[in-house]
């Protein structure tokens, strides 16, 4: 195996690794972004941004890394040249997903939910509103 098919093989790992965390995290992404943007289109512009960020900071991370293999390397080299660029990848979609979990963490503390903003719970299934908190002044 030489040094391009095991480089080209573990990135494609690692961008398999990137895809399955953009597929589980999509409708929870969506949903948040949602509630953060206010409308949809909003929300599926940011969540798609978001998903290539970690897509291609993955991709990125992987070919800072290429493997360096000699004219005729062992099983153990191409293992471990092959890890290095696959860890790499890895990392740099750890660092998109805490730049991108910080990002969205700011907003939530920053700005209120609509439900919070309209004065509704959710108990279960049923939506109960509450009592406005500010004191209302008495008429006389």
């Amino acid at each position: 195996m030489d040094s391009i098919t095991v480089f080209f093989a573990s990135m494609l790992a690692a961008l398999a690794l990137a895809a399955a965390v953009v597929l589980v995290l999509r409708k929870s992404l969506r949903s948040i972004l949602i509630d953060l943007c206010g409308n949809e289109r909003r929300a599926v512009f940011w969540a798609v941004f978001s998903s290539v960020c970690l897509v291609l900071a993955t991709l990125v991370a992987a070919m800072l890394f290429p493997p360096a293999l000699g004219s005729n390397p062992t099983n153990s080299e191409i293992f471990q040249s092959a890890l290095v660029t696959f860890r790499a990848g890895a990392i740099g979609l750890l660092i998109a997903l805490v730049a991108v979990g910080l990002m969205i963490a700011s907003f939530v503390t920053l700005q209120p939910s609509r439900d919070d903003m309209m004065g509704i719970q959710q108990h279960g299934n049923h939506a109960i509103t509450r009592a406005p908190t500010q004191a209302q002044p008495q008429q006389r």
